[in-house]
């Protein structure tokens, strides 16, 4: 396993499918996670440590706010 500790991921998509397990193996090695989902994904964030931002990346504003928040 590869080790990212003290870097954070911002990893959009992540309420399910490639993007949570993105999330997981991050976490795992050792990275702070935001997890970002136009649903709620607060739940699974929490389950793996992560932080949660509900965010809409085809919208310009959202992106901005997620990069200007983390």
């Amino acid at each position: 396993m590869f080790d990212i500790s003290g870097k954070i991921a911002v990893i959009t998509g992540a309420g399910s499918g490639i993007g949570l397990a993105v999330a997981q193996r991050y976490r795992a090695a050792g990275a702070e996670v935001v997890l970002v989902d136009y649903t709620d994904a607060s739940e699974q964030a929490s389950t793996i440590g992560g932080h949660f931002m509900q965010a809409d990346v085809s919208c310009e504003a959202d992106v901005q706010r997620i990069m200007s928040d983390t």
